[in-house]
């Protein structure tokens, strides 16, 4: 590794101290001290405090040559990041979270290892910055599409749901045989519980995962009163038995726990990670952005409300959500949007409350825009990142 500019004399200066250092009588070694970093040395390092007391001047000049060339750190300086050691440190580190592995840092002091992981946590931000920038174009248009990706009242929230219920079928399509699917009756009973949650198919933004959670709900209660249906749960949930009960309970549709972030269905809310940064934001928590329903004003009884969902579920794109449910015979959607296409592979996988089923990896194709159509529309993958670990 290689020291030039100031590090390189720093270093000089502390090799000049260490041979000086060794008349001073109860001073410790100064091998490792500037070696870690700078923000042990100068924070912490029992060396660095009797430097200023030492019976020689020169220790005590060298001291404060040294401290003149380090610095002091301060909210938008940090010496570390021109210690050569830290910095390569960090280097390394970041190529591998370019290339999906995780570090292991062993570090002899707790200052050093705060510094490389304040130092780090910089890199990966401006790393991550210029891949947002690019794709983005700047920082309010990536917050204002993760905002919509997230909020259960956008479209594109309805494209990272979890959908346990569904398998892969011949032919590559994915949803219920059509011994299970559901009918014209069980539309009428779904858009009766977006009814019953007032939540209206005038709204301009209806709630999807409330959408979702209605279907879901009706569907595992009809498949548990018919010996095709339970033959069907058998199979999709048969790593998660326990989910069964839970989609069939009224307060499924709160907030479809434990798949969802909601603090509502009697579930708290998580605890914030102990390594992450105060002004961090869990993007997962817009989902519960904009609660307040937006739902619009109905004129007619209960039965016409019910009616204009079914109306709005066969003719609009949002029924395209739970189109996979039904009958091929039963026209859900007829809008100018295309169905939502998934195509999975059999994975393991766990839901949030440490369920583990069958769950796909799924790209999934849904046109947006007149833009994204030309372009064959905008697809998304999931899947696990690398587990491997890198010790440096």
């Amino acid at each position: 590794m290689e020291v030039r500019g100031n590090d390189e004399l720093a270093q000089y200066l502390m090799m000049r101290a260490l041979a000086l250092a060794k008349e001073e009588r109860g001073l410790p070694g100064l091998g490792a001290e500037l070696t870690g970093s700078y923000r042990h040395l100068v924070e912490t390092a029992a060396v660095w405090k009797k430097l200023a007391q030492a019976g020689n001047p020169l220790l005590r000049e060298y001291r404060s040559i040294l401290e003149e060339i380090i610095g002091k750190r301060t909210e938008v300086r940090d010496p570390d990041a021109e210690h050569r050691k830290v910095q390569a440190t960090v280097h390394r580190a970041l190529e591998f979270f370019k290339r999906g592995q995780k570090s292991l840092v062993f570090c002899v002091y707790t200052k050093t290892a705060e510094a490389i992981r304040d130092q780090l946590q910089m890199a990966i931000d401006r790393h991550l910055g210029e891949i947002r920038d690019d794709v983005f174009g700047d920082a309010t248009a990536f917050d204002n599409f993760r905002k919509r990706f997230f909020n259960r009242r956008e479209a594109l929230f309805s494209l990272i749901q979890d959908h346990p219920l569904l398998s892969e079928l011949r032919g590559g399509r994915v949803g219920v045989r059509p011994q299970v699917a559901l009918t014209a009756d069980h539309l009428r009973q779904i858009a009766a519980l977006m009814v019953a949650q007032a939540e209206y198919a005038e709204s301009d933004k209806p709630d999807r995962r409330l959408l979702i959670a209605a279907t879901e709900h009706v569907a595992v209660k009809s498949w548990r009163a018919d010996p095709e249906g339970v033959k069907w749960l058998g199979e999709v949930l048969r790593n998660c038995p326990e989910l069964e009960d839970r989609v069939a309970d009224p307060r499924w549709l709160e907030a479809r726990e434990p798949l969802s972030r909601s603090e509502r269905a009697g579930r708290a809310k998580r605890s914030s990670d102990p390594e992450a940064r105060e002004q961090s934001r869990d993007p997962l928590e817009a989902e519960e952005t904009d609660v307040r329903a937006q739902t619009g004003q109905t004129k007619g009884a209960v039965k016409d409300a019910v009616d204009s969902w079914v109306g709005r579920l066969r003719e609009d794109a949002i029924g395209e959500i739970v189109a996979p449910y039904f009958r091929q015979g039963l026209s859900i959607t007829k809008g100018r949007w295309q169905s939502l296409i998934w195509k999975p592979a059999r994975l393991p996988g766990k839901c949030f409350a440490g369920f583990s089923w069958p769950r796909s990896f799924c790209c999934a194709t849904w046109p947006m825009s007149r833009r994204s159509k030309q372009s064959g529309g905008l697809t998304t993958c999931r899947s696990d990142t690398s587990n491997r670990s890198t010790v440096i």
